[in-house]
């Protein structure tokens, strides 16, 4: 009769774990959808509410069946063994979602949820090392004691499922929030003379820089052609320096001509090519 006992108990252990495998597999056959599940109807937010998709009932159901055996039997490590692969199987699925988030979704929002999974991962590592006697509770723990900490672990897991649920709705209002309008371009017309062309046609004036009118932009004065020969000069008559040594040290400041021998070295270069 005590051997029937056992035996009924363990079957109960087994048909309410399998009841979890079975909802996990089924939750994590949706992420393997991807980043759609966020925006589709109903979001899956809904489809991981503990309390109206059976996921309370499940655990709790699996809860009672442990407190009927004792802690760390062998029927008990082998059913949780088992259930921890269907916990790490769906904990995975979760983890490569994340990495499929766009853009859109904020940091905040892809780091909490993160930490709901990392959280969730966690009290079910406890749960498991409770039962099965590797932690949790001393060896001698009395029985009774041990089934109220079943109970506070139960619990716990719980509001982490709950806080994890939270995060995901974020994601989810994340991706439902319409795209930012882009900026209409920029339409202004450019025969408008601005400040900063003024500005421009200013310095020009009193650097003495004449103006090309086919070619926009600085024109040689005698005080450039000066410098520019200098240069050309002391290359030829120094063997082997190159056109930059020969703007450095040819280069003497003059009054509307170049401000440094590198500006002359890249005139010179934009000259020659």
């Amino acid at each position: 009769m005590k051997e029937t006992n056992q035996k009924n108990k363990v079957a109960a252990l087994r048909s309410a774990a399998r009841a979890v495998t079975a909802h996990n597999a089924e939750l994590a056959a949706h992420f393997k959808r991807g980043v759609a599940i966020f925006t589709e109807t109903p979001p899956i937010s809904e489809r991981l509410k503990c309390e109206t998709n059976g996921a309370h009932r499940y655990i709790e159901d699996f809860a009672t069946a442990l407190k009927a055996l004792a802690r760390g039997c062998a029927p008990v490590k082998r059913t949780m063994k088992e259930l921890r692969e269907s916990c790490r199987d769906l904990i995975l699925k979760l983890k490569e979602t994340e990495k499929l988030l766009p853009d859109s979704v904020s940091e905040a929002d892809r780091r909490a949820f993160l930490d709901g999974i990392e959280l969730a991962e966690t009290e079910e590592v406890s749960f498991y090392n409770l039962v099965t006697g590797e932690s949790g509770a001393e060896p001698d723990c009395p029985h009774e004691l041990y089934c109220q900490r079943i109970d506070n672990s139960v619990n716990s897991l719980k509001k982490k499922l709950t806080r994890l649920n939270i995060a995901i709705q974020h994601i989810e209002r994340d991706l439902r929030q319409p795209a930012a309008a882009n900026p209409p371009p920029n339409r202004k017309s450019r025969s408008v003379v601005t400040k900063s062309d003024l500005r421009t046609a200013v310095k020009t004036i009193l650097r003495g820089e004449d103006v090309n009118l086919k070619k926009p932009g600085p024109r040689l004065n005698p005080a450039k052609c000066r410098q520019i020969a200098a240069a050309e000069k002391y290359r030829d008559t120094h063997c082997g320096c190159t056109l930059h040594n020969a703007c450095l040290k040819s280069f003497v400041r003059e009054p509307g001509g170049y401000a440094s021998g590198k500006s002359l070295y890249l005139a010179m270069l934009r000259a020659n090519s």
